[in-house]
């Protein structure tokens, strides 16, 4: 018996390893095309829109971001875990969402008159006018996303989302150029859903019943209610900076705020993102084991420390000529804004993924009291810096929740599998020590220096090259395990990135 089951699912197992190695190479590529389209069209944005159309978006997106949470309803995430019955499901859940996106676009526009008066920014209405369209766009995205990550097509996912940031990219910055102000974000982020669902279900085609099957709905509802409240929880911690500075502040300020923390947001999406996504369905597997479960987490965050927390120690020195270089001078406020905000964002980086480590161990009843707790204290804090302070102010309260609250995170999941205090400590402090001693110096050096010709592009090259220098001379000795370990991962991801594409060059060669 034990030898036909190992003869079933031996050719499987090797096979599903391939693609999960597949889909994470696709995902960083992915990620780097879309940093670069993103980054480039900020770039272009920043010269092209002023301070206040930039505010005039985020306080928009703190309307479609809550919007957005009750559309979405987790029903894409179901719809995928019930991967063996789509068909069953796809029905019912294109549906319910479609319902969902018709009433999130209702409740947008009937709040249009509070959230003009609330923020006193008459400008809003039009914005959310058309934003509002956000809402049944993405509905129509659920079921072909659903059925091409059912299918493991990552390949196709990743160069959709490329796709689409490209027209996004490009539609945003001809209609900056034209001098739409801070509609040519709105409309451009419009029009790329609408482009991400021609294309989604060209490649992935459904075609719903006109049957609603309703009574379906209810089981869906009952399973994605957690889901929800936890989307719904993390969008007032993820939006309430914005929120308070709309209320206490004008949208100058609150436009040097969103630039401020797009710039902060850079190496945590960069890593953060594509290892969660990993991380999940990783360690589910290893559910019926906590502790070898949690020693795979602690190693996993060890050696993300040691590449997240020096980015963004890194990103905070770069910060002040990198912006004097490349932007114009209206944004130099926002500098010491970014250069906090960097050191919370290391924090929040590493902390993150204990979310993938606690919902692997169904623990969402305690993921959802965190967030509940999260949301409590960062809207207290930010708000208080708000109404007695300035961007400084908000962005110290911002950054002090996430250097205590994140880590938390991280105890909270490696304590279900033995782990304690301790270990959070080892995750943060080698890489944290090393960064410190790395980066400091040259950004000393490049501070002191008098002003020349070029001499922005002198201080990131020193800075870049000292720390790059330094952090390599000292974790080796800091951390060697991990440091060892670290490299070690980084050859095998690159052998099986490498794979694919010497057997694609062959196969051309041969043709």
């Amino acid at each position: 018996m034990s030898s036909t089951t190992t003869k079933t699912t031996s050719p499987t197992t090797p096979a599903l390893g391939h693609a999960v190695a597949r889909g994470f190479s696709w995902m960083i590529a992915q990620t780097l095309g879309t940093k670069g389209i993103n980054t480039t069209a900020n770039i272009v944005l920043a010269w092209l829109l002023a301070r206040e159309d930039f505010g005039l978006i985020g306080l928009a997106y703190t309307v479609t971001a809550f919007v957005s949470v009750l559309q979405r309803a987790g029903l894409r995430e179901i719809l995928i875990h019930r991967h063996a019955q789509f068909r069953r499901w796809a029905n019912p859940v294109f549906w319910m969402s479609l319902t969902l996106g018709i009433g999130g676009m209702l409740l947008t526009l009937a709040s249009i008159p509070l959230v003009v008066r609330i923020y006193q920014e008459p400008k809003l209405a039009g914005l959310l006018a058309i934003l509002s369209l956000n809402a049944p766009l993405s509905a129509l995205l659920v079921v072909p996303q659903a059925k091409l990550s059912n299918q493991l097509r990552f390949k196709a996912q990743s160069l959709i989302v490329v796709t689409v940031a490209l027209v996004q990219a490009m539609i945003a910055c001809t209609l900056a150029w034209r001098g739409w102000g801070a509609y040519s974000i709105a409309v451009a982020m419009v029009t790329s859903i609408a482009v991400n669902a021609l294309i989604q279900w060209s490649l992935a085609p459904h075609r719903p019943g006109i049957r609603l099957r309703i009574r379906r709905w209810w089981y869906l509802m009952g399973d994605s209610a957690a889901l929800t409240i936890m989307s719904a929880l993390w969008t007032v911690t993820s939006q309430g900076d914005f929120i308070m500075l709309g209320i206490f502040h004008d949208a100058v300020q609150t436009g040097l705020y969103y630039f401020a923390f797009n710039l902060s947001m850079q190496t945590v999406t960069l890593f953060t993102d594509n290892l969660g996504n990993v991380l999940f369905p990783t360690l589910s597997k290893l559910q019926e084991d906590p502790h070898r479960q949690t020693q795979a987490f602690i190693l996993a965050s060890r050696m993300l420390a040691l590449v997240t927390i020096p980015a963004c120690f890194l990103q905070a020195a770069l910060a002040d000529p990198a912006i004097r270089l490349i932007f114009p001078d209206k944004w130099a406020p926002a500098i010491p804004v970014v250069q906090i905000l960097c050191i919370g964002m290391a924090f929040r980086a590493v902390g993150a993924p204990g979310q993938s480590l606690m919902q692997s161990q169904g623990r969402f009843k305690t993921l959802m009291i965190f967030h509940g707790a999260l949301s409590a204290t960062f809207i207290i804090s930010v708000g208080m810096a708000a109404a007695f302070g300035g961007l400084v102010a908000v962005a110290l309260a911002e950054s002090l929740v996430f250097v205590v609250l994140w880590p938390v995170v991280c105890y909270l999941g490696i304590r279900y599998g033995g782990g304690r205090w301790r270990e959070v400590s080892r995750i943060y402090t080698p890489a944290m020590i090393g960064s410190v001693l790395a980066i400091t110096p040259g950004w000393a050096a490049a501070m002191m220096l008098p002003s020349m010709p070029y001499g922005n592009v002198v201080r990131i090259s020193l800075i870049c090259a000292s720390s790059l220098l330094f952090y390599w001379l000292i974790m080796p000795r800091l951390a060697p395990a991990d440091w060892n370990g670290l490299w070690e991962r980084f050859h095998q991801m690159l052998k099986r990135t490498s794979s694919p594409i010497a057997a694609s060059v062959s196969v051309n060669r041969g043709n």
